[in-house]
């Protein structure tokens, strides 16, 4: 699979590698949260970290290839909200314009914002 074109911007590419350490930490926090037993608060959870995962793919697919992540893809939980995690990568897509992200950011930043205003109520 080829990854997205250039960027535009260098701050662009930063905000995109953000969305994407984001969303993978909410992603292993949401997981972390589900034992067995939970019931419903379980349930939602784990539908949490699969779309955090699904929106992590959409935007890993938009990186140029061979962009540094950074360590943040990694790791093991830290108990942070995962609602929370993905609110802050809906607003590191409001850094930039929209112009200055490759073709397909919109559908991310669609995503994103459904899926804080469905999911991520404070």
């Amino acid at each position: 699979m080829t990854r997205g074109p250039d960027l535009t911007t260098p701050a662009a590419l930063e905000a995109l590698i953000r969305v994407t350490n984001l969303l993978r930490k909410a992603e292993r926090e949401a997981l972390a949260q589900v034992a067995p037993g939970t019931g419903l608060a379980g349930l939602e959870m784990a539908e949490l970290s699969f779309e955090a995962g699904g929106l992590n793919g959409l935007a890993l697919s938009l990186l140029p290839d061979g962009v540094d992540l950074g360590e943040d893809q990694h790791g093991d939980p830290t108990g942070e909200d995962p609602r929370g995690l993905i609110r802050q990568a809906e607003l590191a897509t409001r850094e930039r314009p929209i112009h200055e992200f490759p073709p397909g950011t919109t559908a991310l930043v669609a995503a994103l914002i459904d899926t804080t205003r469905d999911r991520c109520r404070a």
